[in-house]
């Protein structure tokens, strides 16, 4: 599947859905994150867990680049 068809996938899901949050497990959150900016009809639960995790999920990838960064440093 392509990243255009993750992004209808998810624009089109039902809200009840429980592979609505997939994304979050896959590491795909692009597709979900838009949805979450331009679907008015989702709830504001659904929208915070949405906003939060791909938050966090930013802390995790900032901390991993720095990691490496650190890595090459040391091996300068």
């Amino acid at each position: 599947m392509t990243g255009d068809d993750l992004f209808i996938k998810y624009l089109n899901i039902g809200l009840m859905d429980n592979n609505m949050f997939e994304p979050l497990n896959t590491g795909y959150i692009e597709a979900l994150y838009y949805v979450a900016a331009v679907r008015s009809d989702l709830s504001i639960a659904a929208v915070e867990r949405i906003f939060g995790d791909v938050h966090m999920i930013n802390h995790i990838n900032l901390h991993e680049i720095n990691r490496v960064r650190q890595l090459n440093n040391s091996r300068l």
